[in-house]
């Protein structure tokens, strides 16, 4: 019955139980013979041990150490249930950020086309730069841009730097190829100079730095314009910065943003995408017009695209898989705790039946024995916090170092879970021991 989830969750096709094979089925059979073995056998051990007289009587005598074994138990289901919710809070809070996070880029109606054919030279690139210059001109079709690379991964090509006029060491920089649209296309802020849009067209040996490659070369953003870098293992090539982008999220955010220059893909001579900015509630149809528009552009090259933000999706959708597998881990405990109380608390009542009628013919009310029976799970409860408040802080605090940008741990998610397990095991309680608060106590202590 839930397959379906846990194959949504994992992302994984389950084989159904009529197709498993033999050693399948004897692994479920040991499973449940092994957990019905260690379930059974200490209450097995204990009606065992119990006197004849009494068992015959149905007074079965259960206080011998079975009281702390319970406790224990159940202290041990609270710990797990309390790490496990606040864990389930912090991925939920840390995937929240993932996606409200300004990542220095717009995604959004960005439609990605894997540029074919792939003829790197300057003859492959103008040709492609004339297909992506038709497709502008398709309806709902705002801007477009050609490039080596797109925001979904760290750029793999790297070129050594240094500024002509400083002694300062070599920096070796990611770099990529992009046309002159490609900060208009994603929405890039251009702190100063220009993303190769100056008047006059192309101007061969350019390039554009994000911040951290300007503070990487010992340059500011305001100085940083215009001035000369050197490759020192291309000597005599010199290169000139035309501008300066706002450092934006070009990968995960597991990843820290890096210096990143930018050559024009006429100079970097390779290209992979074409990215179309749209700008239209038609999604569907403007996606037909470009596929006819790209097959007569193109004829015989398949019309491959995906969306930016499915793009951005993809990227995180371990930690999708990780927030709904949390969530589910987190109800099943709940239950289990919550049935563990219910049976601890119905077994206690039932061997306190005389005691609670007693307390009633001596003045006491539903309230008082309520308190009673609250005040021992309420231990329970504090230490069960005690435990896993660090130990979920410890396991917490790894997951989230293996991300650059991250949330800041807070009690919030700590005081919500402990003051639900409160209110949630107190209401169970206080509904168990109404009802026997409310029995005829005389009926009570007549009944052997």
């Amino acid at each position: 019955m839930l397959r379906p989830i846990f194959t949504q969750v994992l992302n994984t096709p389950f084989e159904s139980v009529l197709h498993f094979n033999t050693d399948a089925i004897l692994y479920l059979v040991a499973l449940v013979f092994i957990t019905g073995l260690v379930a059974g056998i200490y209450p097995a051990f204990v009606l065992s041990s119990s006197r004849v007289i009494n068992a015959v009587k149905g007074k079965i005598d259960s206080a011998r150490g079975g009281l702390f074994l319970r406790k224990t138990m159940l202290t041990i289901q609270f710990t797990l249930a309390i790490v496990v919710f606040i864990c389930a809070l912090t991925v939920s809070k840390q995937v929240s950020y993932v996606f409200t996070k300004d990542i220095g880029y717009n995604k959004e109606q960005v439609l990605v086309l894997t540029a074919f054919p792939k003829q790197w030279d300057s003859a492959g690139v103008n040709k492609m730069i004339d297909i992506k210059n038709a497709l502008l001109q398709v309806p709902a079709v705002k801007d477009g841009s050609l490039s080596f690379e797109i925001p979904d991964r760290k750029p793999p090509n790297s070129t050594d730097m240094q500024p002509v006029d400083a002694d300062g060491r070599t920096v070796l920089i990611t770099s990529c190829g992009v046309d002159e649209h490609y900060a208009a296309t994603f929405g890039l802020t251009v702190l100063s100079g220009s993303c190769f849009t100056q008047s006059g067209g192309h101007i061969p040996n350019q390039i554009v730095l994000n911040e951290s490659a300007v503070r990487a070369l010992g340059l500011t953003v305001q100085s940083a314009v215009n001035r000369q870098i050197r490759i020192p293992s291309a000597p005599g090539t010199i290169l000139t910065v035309a501008g300066v982008v706002k450092d934006f999220n070009y990968s995960s955010l597991q990843e820290k943003v890096g210096p990143v220059a930018f050559f024009h893909v006429k100079d970097f001579a390779s290209y992979r995408y074409i990215s179309l900015k749209l700008n239209t509630t038609h999604i569907a149809e403007t996606v037909a017009l470009i596929k006819n528009k790209w097959k007569e552009l193109s004829p015989g090259a398949p019309f491959e695209y995906t969306f930016m933000d499915e793009k951005f999706l993809s990227l995180y959708q371990s930690e999708m898989q990780l927030k709904k597998a949390a969530n589910i881990a987190t109800v099943l405990n709940l239950v289990i705790v919550f049935l563990g109380i219910f049976g601890v608390v119905t077994f206690t009542l039932v061997r306190r039946t005389k005691e609670i009628a007693v307390r009633k013919v001596l003045g006491a009310n539903i309230r008082n024995i309520i308190t009673l029976f609250a005040k021992d799970y309420a231990w329970l409860i504090l230490i069960a916090n005690m435990i896993a408040w660090p130990v979920t802080y410890v396991i917490t605090n790894k997951w989230l170092e293996s991300y650059a940008y991250r949330i800041t741990q807070d009690i919030v998610p700590y005081l919500i879970v402990c003051l639900f397990v409160f209110i949630t095991t107190f209401s169970m309680i206080a509904l168990q021991c109404f009802k026997a608060g409310i029995a005829n106590p005389v009926k009570s202590l007549r009944t052997e």
